[in-house]
């Protein structure tokens, strides 16, 4: 188990709906966290969670008193000596203030590699009058893969991943957007390589069929 206390400050300009704003804010940071994971690059059984809950103030253009507070678990379980059920949570929410009184860089994306495969970085978000990501109130993200090793330094992998941030401050499970995907995996001593494939599901007008991901390590 492991506790970790700290303060941060930052001094932010920001522009949305509401203009060009400079936004400072003051945070209490905590996290809680244990890891009995097997392998952190490669983990083939275990369990591993953390909580964080972090209150701030903001102030300048912008005033509000909040508090940020995400959860993230992930679980493993061989099933053989060749194969590996994984799954991923994540949930996040900012109570105390909308969405326009925080910092971009303290709300919440999905999409991506590390969010939802089969969709562009931070595409699963709320967007501005710019039509770029605008960040949101809230985060969902569920992740599951069945993945296989063989006698050698090959594997492959199946998954399902599903996220979407939302403009709410309570998730928002109707705007949740899944993507699947195939992937191989080449393991070097200290670590794998993934190569993974991946496309959206109900694919909307505009989002490419086929997303590339090449990494080191396990996606979760």
């Amino acid at each position: 188990m492991d506790l970790r206390l700290g303060a941060l400050g930052d001094i932010s300009r920001v522009t949305d709906a509401s203009g060009e704003r400079d936004i400072n804010s003051l945070r209490l940071t905590s996290a809680l966290a244990f890891d009995q994971r097997d392998d952190p690059l490669d983990p083939r059984s275990g369990v591993q969670a953390a909580i964080w809950v972090n209150p701030g103030y903001n102030f300048g253009d912008a005033e509000a008193t909040y508090v940020q507070t995400e959860i993230r678990s992930s679980a493993y379980y061989p099933l053989s000596n060749h194969f590996t059920a994984a799954a991923r949570i994540r949930l996040g929410t900012i109570i105390g203030a909308t969405v326009t009184d925080i910092a971009a860089d303290q709300r919440f994306y999905a999409g991506g590699g590390g969010s939802a495969r089969g969709y562009e970085y931070q595409s699963l978000t709320p967007v501005g009058p710019d039509g770029a990501p605008a960040g949101g109130l809230s985060v969902t993200e569920l992740n599951t893969e069945l993945r296989w090793r063989g006698e050698g330094r090959w594997g492959a992998v199946a998954f399902v991943d599903t996220a979407f941030a939302g403009a709410s401050q309570t998730p928002e499970f109707d705007t949740l957007r899944t993507g699947i995907g195939l992937g191989l995996r080449y393991y070097f001593d200290f670590a794998p390589v993934r190569f993974d494939l991946a496309t959206p599901l109900d694919r909307r007008s505009g989002e490419d069929p086929i997303h590339v991901y090449i990494s080191i390590g396990q996606a979760f």
